[in-house]
């Protein structure tokens, strides 16, 4: 039996999903449950559409609206942001 690490697992999953996005994964449940995790994280801390897009360049808007696909790097950069693992989106 092959013993996995947190680190291997965490290395295939980026290069699996790096340039895929949740959208095109047909994965529309977690992609909307997403968005409205992204939206409450945001309200929780106070922190304003405008402030998270001058913090990290995110036009976060347009993705809780659903109008912009989400990548990996997005999703971790957003999860960085707010302090959080991408466990949290789960």
């Amino acid at each position: 039996m092959i013993k996995y690490t947190k680190k291997l697992i965490e290395r295939s999953l980026i290069k699996a999903f790096e340039n895929m996005t949740f959208r095109s994964w047909n994965k529309k449940r977690y992609y909307w449950s997403w968005l409205k995790k992204i939206k409450a994280l945001r309200q929780i801390k106070g922190v304003t559409q405008e402030q998270m897009y001058n913090d990290t360049g995110i036009q976060v808007a347009r993705i809780e609206q659903g109008k912009r696909d989400i990548s990996f790097t997005t999703l971790k950069k957003i999860a960085g942001y707010f302090g959080k693992s991408l466990g949290y989106f789960d």
